[in-house]
């Protein structure tokens, strides 16, 4: 559903165009259209594995206007699929039900940045799907399969490598956690080579210290402040609340790795730092926020429910 209202609603005349290409989804259409990405600027240029799948699915159809976003919307109901997928796996291994672990997943569906981007002509989805699919991997310590999905999901989308991160903070021993970053390294390293070998580019966006302190100093403009706070609350809604009462009741529960819980404050830095989507960035955490929401809805509905009873 969330695919093809946003599919149905998705004004293709940009995006079917030559021309080069200015919004996200633009350049992503640009980039399958055309198969040219010499004159795609950075970042996007190096997300090109998304694209490229995407030319090859049939329109099924469609008008040629509306084509691309029709194949578009094929790879992203894999992808919602897959990340769904994954989220249930991770919830079943850290011990929820089979019932609580489906319906960690709709919560992932239900978030602003799933409802808002992940059925666009963009490479959303298949990211969320590539990154929680690597932390479940990385759980059930499947290193050559996390391996593998990580160097896919580079050339997917950089932001893959958070799944190390929240790999790293989520399993428990130190060999484990060495094979994170060992595992990690062929993704990062092609991802490298394609960055600044194969088809670099000086257009596009630039990050550099003098930069990232400027952008932290902005912050204290309470405008701006509020600006930044506003996205990075849609990013997860009232599931932010009801994951800090998770992490609460975690100290006592142990339900959950609570070194987890670092990689939020490191991703709103990051967010901030690269001063682009706030939201969209904030909820690449969505393995660890989700988790511990439905921590926090499942202790909040058993005290309801002993009351209840009493």
């Amino acid at each position: 559903m969330i695919v093809y209202v946003a599919s149905a609603t998705y004004n293709a005349n940009d995006i079917a165009s030559h021309r080069i290409a200015s919004s996200d989804s633009q350049q992503y259409g640009h980039m399958a259209n055309v198969h040219l990405w010499s004159d795609t600027s950075k970042p996007f240029r190096f997300r090109l594995l998304v694209p490229w799948l995407a030319s090859f699915v049939p329109s099924f159809g469609a008008d040629p206007d509306r084509a691309l976003v029709v194949q578009f919307a094929a790879v992203n109901i894999i992808g919602l699929t897959v990340a769904m997928f994954a989220i249930y796996r991770i919830a079943l291994h850290y011990k929820f039900s089979s019932v609580e672990s489906a319906f960690a997943g709709l919560l992932m569906l239900s978030c602003y940045p799933v409802l808002r981007f992940g059925g666009l002509p963009m490479i959303e989805s298949p990211a969320y799907a590539v990154l929680a699919l690597a932390v479940l991997l990385a759980l059930r310590r499947r290193w050559a399969w996390f391996a593998l999905v990580m160097l896919v999901g580079m050339l997917v989308k950089e932001t893959t490598i958070f799944a190390a991160l929240i790999a790293v903070l989520a399993v428990s021993d130190y060999r484990g956690r060495l094979r994170v970053v060992l595992a990690s390294i062929p993704g990062v390293a092609a991802y490298s080579v394609l960055r600044w070998m194969l088809i670099p580019t000086p257009d596009g966006f630039n990050y550099d210290l003098q930069t990232a302190a400027g952008r932290f100093a902005a912050l204290s403009h309470p405008g701006w402040f509020l600006t930044v706070t506003a996205q990075i609350v849609t990013s997860f809604g009232i599931l932010w609340l009801f994951a800090a009462w998770g992490a609460w009741r975690n100290r006592a529960d142990h339900v959950l790795p609570a070194y987890t819980l670092w990689a939020v404050p490191t991703i709103i830095v990051i967010a901030v730092i690269i001063h682009s989507s706030y939201g969209r960035i904030c909820f690449l955490v969505f393995p660890v926020v989700i988790l511990f929401a439905l921590h926090g809805l499942r202790t909040s509905w058993r005290s309801l429910d002993r009351a209840s009873v009493e």
